[in-house]
């Protein structure tokens, strides 16, 4: 019985150790874990904050994570290659927009829902004697008196149609151009008796396009004005331009 005792004592001693030899090495590699995951978290805030002083992304120091690091700085190059590409489209569209206003005789503008001019048409520039750059950032209020732009937005964002106000002897149409979310975002603004054929204003449906849903909706607002024409004054007959 003393013999058997011991000996079940023993085993019972060996397995305590065990037991504690293998405690302690998990909390030594838990220790090490979390030294570790700290030591990364100040290192990527470093990161990030010298992105934040430089305005770039050191991919460099992503190496320090390993294949993690490899596989952000893999990621960052492929969004910055994408964004790249969405600027150059927005820039070629700019472009076309604004060879396309310099073919419109009828005085046009183009602004946003601040009441500031983004585009102007050749014809608008022609009869102030200004440049469309020189067009651009003005307010409209300055081409237009008496011009009440809030009740206009007011009543562009509950009617989603056409608002036509008159400057003095001047009569002025302004269509609006509605964002994803229902909400008027540009005015095409047309000076004088004009109409433009067979404007509808819907927000786009479904899911936003990639290329940015405002500008998309804006340029298809130009071309419908090319397509459909803006007439001066009468419609024109059996639909011929």
């Amino acid at each position: 019985m003393s013999l058997a005792a011991d000996g079940d004592k023993a085993g019972a001693e060996r397995l305590l150790t065990y037991c504690l030899v293998a405690f302690g090495v998990m909390i030594f590699f838990c220790g090490r874990v979390l030294a570790y995951g700290r030591r990364a978290a100040r290192k990527f805030d470093k990161i990030l904050d010298a992105a934040k002083l430089k305005g770039q992304l050191p991919l460099d120091r992503l190496d320090y994570f390993g294949k993690f690091g490899a596989n952000m700085r893999r990621l960052y190059e492929e969004l910055h290659a994408l964004g790249e590409r969405k600027s150059n489209r927005i820039q070629q569209q700019n472009l076309t927009i604004n060879k396309l206003l310099e073919f419109i005789g009828a005085p046009l503008l183009v602004m946003d829902a601040g009441g500031e001019v983004r585009k102007a048409s050749g014809g608008f520039c022609e009869k102030h004697k200004i440049s469309a750059a020189q067009a651009v950032g003005t307010q409209v209020r300055g081409y237009v008196e008496d011009l009440d732009f809030r009740e206009i937005l007011l009543q562009a964002n509950r009617t989603k149609g056409p608002v036509e106000v008159k400057s003095g002897k001047t009569p002025l149409t302004f269509y609006p151009v509605l964002s994803i979310d229902n909400d008027v975002s540009y005015f095409i603004v047309a000076f004088g008796p004009h109409e433009l054929k067979g404007f509808v204003s819907e927000p786009a449906k479904g899911r936003a396009p990639q290329a940015g849903p405002e500008r998309r909706k804006f340029l298809g607002g130009l071309v419908d004005i090319i397509r459909k024409r803006l007439t001066p004054g009468k419609k024109p007959e059996n639909g011929k331009r």
